[in-house]
């Protein structure tokens, strides 16, 4: 290891007056980088401070204060590839601290395209600096540049960076766990867009965090099931709405209590209407740390499935002809073949040869089997893309 660099050598002591108390003995929040920065720059006495995401020769400065914004895009741009601190910190384990002084021998620096191109004019004589993290999936190393190159001279900057080094550490694994919950929320809410029913994400208090456009469809017409001004899901009779949160507190789960997937028909206005709500636990990320508990919620209208036939996707996947399709989605609702026959303008019997050869097409013999066939091979999202059928 470079002269100067230090991982975990023999403390020395640091005076706690020299640091906030926000800063020295606790966690640094990621969500107040900037705010952190900014104390440390007070309590180091540095011009600024930046923390770099290192990914090799695509590094790149994050968060930063007091750095000129032009100087950190160039270093973005350009200077990062040839920054031989970033280098050497890089190829260094995590709990590494040191200043550049030290690492870096002044006739490096002066043979340097880095030092003499950028960081002179930038104002950077010596930097203390410290990896605090192993991975490259988020905060990395954290520098602290000086304009002076005695104002590290001191043993305590080096031991109390050192001493930052757990906090800082920690403030990248909740960073990036919930950079990580964030891409899987989206990636949640992009497929709930995409189903051909009502769908929510809504959390253990009942409060809606995403809705499709299905689902707001319906909750807009207050028939049985509404969000009120809190943004609460509620249901219109009295014992429906215990029933449903109960149901959300069975998929959310609780502290001692383990998710779990439910069902729930709720009352409408109409007689003999209603809607089944079926709930399932979402889980983001690998820790319950932080994590919001989460519950996929389905919002099913019986009567608009039926409405709904999904006849493109069955002369898709059956090869029916216009006509088989209509007969098809007639019997799906239930009517009789007389009905449907009236309806296409035919007669019974040429009716019940293409009925025929519908059960043919699908390997069904009754009308019953061919109903769960044709409600069990339905679209489960919206504009489905279908290659074709096996022959």
């Amino acid at each position: 290891m470079a002269a100067g660099v230090r991982a975990g050598d023999e403390a020395v002591r640091v005076e706690p007056e020299r640091v906030r108390p926000s800063i020295y003995g606790s966690a640094v929040e990621p969500s107040t980088w900037p705010a952190t920065l900014r104390e440390l720059v007070d309590a180091f006495g540095a011009y600024g401070a930046v923390v770099v995401r290192a990914t090799g020769p695509d590094r790149e400065i994050t968060q930063g204060v007091g750095l000129d914004l032009d100087a950190a895009a160039r270093w973005n741009q350009y200077y990062r590839a040839l920054d031989p601190v970033a280098e050497l910190v890089e190829r260094s384990p995590a709990g590494t601290v040191g200043r550049v002084v030290d690492a870096i021998t002044a006739t490096e620096r002066s043979r340097s395209e880095f030092f003499v191109d950028w960081a002179r004019p930038t104002g950077v004589r010596d930097a203390v600096f410290a990896r605090f993290s192993e991975r490259c999936d988020g905060p990395t190393w954290l520098c602290l540049p000086s304009e002076s190159t005695h104002r590290y001279n001191e043993p305590w900057p080096t031991e109390l960076m050192r001493q930052l080094v757990p906090h800082l550490r920690a403030a990248a694994g909740i960073e990036r766990m919930v950079s990580e919950q964030a891409r899987e929320l989206r990636l949640t809410t992009d497929i709930l867009e995409q189903l051909d029913r009502g769908g929510l994400l809504i959390d253990q208090h009942g409060f809606v965090r995403h809705m499709n456009s299905a689902a707001h469809a319906i909750l807009t017409r207050r028939d049985g099931l509404s969000v009120d001004g809190r943004g609460e899901l509620s249901a219109a009779a009295p014992g429906t709405r215990t029933a449903l949160r109960a149901l959300i507190a069975l998929a959310c789960g609780g502290d001692d209590a383990v998710p779990a997937a439910g069902s729930l028909r709720v009352p409408r206005s109409g007689p003999g209407q209603y809607y089944v709500l079926h709930a399932v636990p979402i889980r983001l990320g690998d820790s319950a740390f932080q994590c919001p508990r989460l519950a996929l919620i389905t919002i099913v209208d019986p009567e608009d499935a039926l409405r709904r036939s999904p006849v493109e996707i069955w002369r898709m996947l059956y090869g029916f002809t216009p006509r088989e399709a209509a007969i098809a989605e007639g019997v799906l609702r239930g009517e009789g073949l007389q009905a449907v026959a009236d309806a296409l303008a035919v007669t019974l019997p040429t009716v019940r040869v293409h009925l025929q050869h519908i059960f043919q097409k699908t390997g069904t013999h009754r009308q019953a089997e061919l109903t769960r066939l044709l409600l069990a091979t339905g679209p489960v999202f919206t504009s489905p893309r279908v290659v074709g059928r096996a022959r």
